[in-house]
């Protein structure tokens, strides 16, 4: 739980300066909203930053751009949604963390079936899910997407 409220007080408003987007931004990708698109040029701007997203869409159609370099060192600082759960299952209460989740009606569907909907699933089957969703978008992204 400290890790989570380490995360929420290192977050910060994104800022985008429009020099540092324009090489994300001008690829002009229909299947990149302009939501995530934002977040790529604001990632691009800050070396030192990550970003966590649950839009894995976003993360394939980002592994459709081949041969920008701009768009090739993003991957190393891209983590998805189910990446970040798995840290926060391994290093903290999983019961408490469960129960939090499986609480929320609005989860992340990928997110909600990982832990069980009508029934809790163990430590173990929530791991192995949230792993297959990674190795999963490991495999769409052609391998970019980094693996923990």
């Amino acid at each position: 739980m400290d890790q989570a409220r380490e995360l929420v007080a290192a977050a910060a408003e994104v800022q985008v300066v429009a020099e540092a987007a324009n090489p994300i931004l001008g690829l002009n990708r229909p299947d990149i909203d302009s939501g995530e698109a934002t977040l790529f040029a604001a990632l691009h701007d800050v070396d030192a930053d990550s970003l966590i997203s649950g839009d894995k869409r976003a993360f394939i159609a980002l592994s459709e751009i081949n041969g920008v370099a701009v768009v090739d060192v993003l991957w190393a600082r891209l983590i998805c949604l189910e990446e970040a759960m798995h840290l926060i299952v391994q290093s903290a209460n999983f019961d408490h963390v469960s129960a939090k989740v499986r609480a929320n009606l609005a989860v992340d569907t990928a997110i909600g079936i990982a832990f069980g909907r009508a029934t809790a699933n163990s430590p173990a089957m929530v791991i192995e899910a949230l792993a297959s969703y990674m190795s999963d978008l490991h495999a769409r992204t052609s391998g970019k997407y980094v693996l923990p």
